[in-house]
């Protein structure tokens, strides 16, 4: 079985498991597409029950090695490849066999890296492995493995390479914490290697503890640049760029247990994802184990995604504080939280050595049995943070009032949903899902749901959602992956408290476009029964009102809310030209006249039309949206503000703004806007309460 096979098999297989045992057969026959083969890998795996289990616990490229050795019995001791000798086998990878080999010319052992003989005629391949020699052959530092030469001979290609004597770093380890010296070391040695390796635009990306040769002397070498990806590819031939971007994003390389976020998504990678890589295994150095390990490999990609990992500190007392801070920092989810190259890691590491071979060191130890001993040391850190706590109180009175924000176990977040591939991402879908389950959700009366202005700038595909509810001050947030391909949308969704990152509820729905709303009604309905929500009849009534059954129109709609959202003249414009297309389809859409209405309202902020031309339009649209759904509060609070800030109509602005908070007690926006209209009104202390309301719902609105 190829690699390649083996993904396939593989996607089936955990798309399969997600599914409950009734489904799993009509989904196999639609997605095998009449490849029974295909199809008997995957069912055999579902029926051996932990056999899949286990099929899934193993990294790709570690499963995929045994396959690609094609005929072991061809190479075995004595035979000669071009000048060298086989000695025995050493290892097996992705890539190939390594074996260790003679060469009868200057009479030294060398390690022989070989390419399948099976693979001989895949051009691609043999690119890649030619461009592995390359990379690695560019280095010439003494923690790195010395390539000799790449050639070929009886069919078979291959690098010789500087034999390293020792054993890896990973059988140095054997499940024990290393003394944490000698973690440093190496770890120094690592560093200094990559710093090498960046510097010449070669990014290593499968940095593991069985990629690391210690001799008995403690020298470290790295191994295996065969994943190493070149930044400078105009240097390179188009077939070779070609080869590179077909491994760059979309496929996941190297052993899951050690990747980088970004490289675990198959994003576009840089050299800090090595800096992830040596985190993790500075973590296996000091604890003898991994931080982010799961029964799956879908599991250990969520724990790396979103998980924190265990206090060294629990597992080992005598590793100083400085070197789980120099972890920590590696392991940052965010590339630029991380450590910004390997030679401001290598600083850091130096100086921690520096201090441990003069005991100027503080471990877990030590504060434990005898706390007084940290005082000497940390009396001007601690001057240092009781001065920038006294700034940040000073800095944070504006912003605070006599009242704490309320936020309890009934606030949400739902965040924009990510793509499954960034090259097929569909913006206005992902944002479009967020609004309308928020839209749904901010109507149950129990719960506090931050708007789609307060969570629209997380994004990025590679948001923490954790760290999304901290800063959103909820207790949950729902986020998930949404993908269109033609007629079809697949969406993954989940439920997670943000206190200890558990997932509450998690659900998968692969639908046709045309029951998108459908899902929508599961989804939001799912969410408020893992949240244990009471709902009155008319909220069970909102979570699942369709204000369009054409899935067309709604798709329209959620183009012109991308738009409009965008906040310039040319996408609000825009925006005005897919509301008015949605209406052509549906003419009785009423939100896509709330969006015209909103769209008509914002645009003589930019000074391209008049107010006395655009807010007869807004008013209309507002107007036409009520007669068709009068249950809108956006709509309310829409003409609320066109009566209070335009016509001076105070009576009929209150009566809207009352109605639209009735309707949805979280809208944030009717809050601020009635608390602005009640100001105005010399009403002070209503005011402050309704501005406090606001803020609870998005507290952090810079203009609320």
């Amino acid at each position: 079985m190829t690699p390649e096979r083996w993904q396939q098999v593989d996607r089936l297989l955990q798309s399969a498991l997600e599914r409950a045992p009734a489904e799993r057969a009509s989904f196999l026959s639609e997605a095998c597409s009449g490849d029974d083969t295909l199809r008997k890998e995957v069912e055999s795996l579902l029926a051996s029950g932990d056999n899949a289990h286990d099929f899934l616990k193993t990294p790709a490229l570690e499963d995929a090695a045994p396959m690609l050795i094609d005929n072991k019995a061809e190479t075995t001791p004595g035979r000669l490849i071009g000048p060298y000798e086989i000695i025995s086998l050493l290892g097996a990878g992705g890539m190939g066999e390594v074996y260790l080999a003679r060469d009868t010319r200057l009479g030294r052992n060398v390690g022989l890296k070989l390419l399948p003989p099976f693979l001989a005629d895949d051009k691609k391949r043999i690119e890649r492995f030619k461009r592995e020699a390359r990379a690695a052959s560019a280095l010439n530092h003494p923690n790195v493995a010395t390539i000799y030469e790449i050639g070929d001979a009886q069919r078979s290609i291959y690098i010789a390479m500087e034999y390293v004597e020792g054993r890896t770093l990973a059988d140095e380890i054997a499940g024990r914490p290393l003394e944490s010296t000698q973690s440093i070391e190496i770890a120094a040695q690592i560093a200094d290697a990559l710093d090498a390796a960046h510097a010449k635009g070669i990014t290593h990306r499968d940095i593991k503890s069985q990629n690391i040769m210690v001799s008995e002397r403690g020298h470290v070498k790295v191994l295996d640049f065969g994943l190493a990806k070149i930044r400078t590819e105009s240097e390179l031939s188009s077939d070779e760029a070609s080869a590179i971007e077909s491994t760059a994003t979309g496929i996941v390389m190297g052993t899951i247990k050690y990747m980088s976020p970004e490289q675990a998504l198959g994003r576009d990678l840089d050299h800090r994802t090595d800096i992830f890589s040596l985190g993790v295994v500075l973590y296996e150095m000091t604890t003898g184990r991994l931080p982010f390990c799961g029964e799956s490999a879908t599991e250990t990609i969520e724990r790396i995604m979103h998980a924190q990992p265990e206090a060294i500190a629990r597992f080992n007392y005598d590793v100083p504080l400085e070197l789980e801070r120099i972890v920590k920092k590696c392991l940052e989810k965010e590339r630029d939280r991380r450590y910004q190259s390997a030679r401001e890691l290598l600083i850091d590491l130096k100086n921690l050595k520096r201090d441990s071979d003069s005991g100027a060191v503080v471990t877990a130890a030590a504060v434990r049995h005898n706390p007084k001993q940290l005082w000497p040391r940390l009396l001007i850190p601690l001057a240092l943070l009781a001065l920038t706590a006294a700034l940040y109180l000073l800095l944070a009175q504006s912003k605070r009032t006599e009242q704490a924000l309320n936020v309890g176990e009934d606030s949400i977040a739902v965040l924009p949903f990510k793509p499954l591939a960034i090259a097929s991402r569909d913006e206005p879908l992902e944002m479009g899902i967020a609004d309308s389950l928020i839209t749904r959700l901010s109507g149950v009366s129990e719960l506090n749901v931050r708007p789609l202005s307060a969570v629209r700038k997380y994004s990025d595909p590679e948001q923490d959602p954790i760290k999304a509810g901290r800063e959103q001050q909820t207790a949950t947030v729902v986020d998930g992956s949404i993908q269109r391909a033609g007629d079809r949308v697949r969406v993954t969704v989940r439920l997670v408290r943000v206190a200890d990152g558990r997932q509450l509820w998690t659900a998968l729905f692969d639908e046709n476009f045309t029951d998108i709303l459908a899902m929508e009604d599961s989804i939001s309905g799912q969410v408020a029964s893992a949240l244990a929500v009471k709902l009155t009849g008319g909220e069970t009534q909102l979570l699942t009102k369709h204000f369009t059954e054409d899935a067309e129109a709604y798709s329209l709609y959620l183009k012109g809310r991308y738009f409009w959202n965008k906040r310039t003249a040319e996408a609000v414009n825009k925006s005005i030209d897919y509301f008015n297309e949605a209406i052509q389809r549906d003419p009785r859409y009423a939100l896509s006249y709330v969006g015209l209405a909103d769209a008509f309202l914002v645009l003589p902020n930019f000074s391209v039309a008049q107010p006395k031309e655009m807010l007869p339009k807004a008013r209309e649209a507002a107007q036409t949206a009520l007669s068709i759904d009068n249950q809108l509060p956006e709509a309310h609070t829409t003409l609320a503000g066109i009566s209070s800030d335009f016509d001076w109509n105070w009576t009929e602005a209150e009566n809207q703004f009352k109605q639209a908070i009735k309707m949805n007690s979280n809208y944030a926006t009717a809050h601020q806007w009635y608390g602005e209209y009640l100001d105005r009104r010399g009403r002070m202390d209503e005011a402050i309460r309704e501005l406090k309301r606001a803020r609870e719902l998005d507290p952090l609105s810079l203009i609320i």
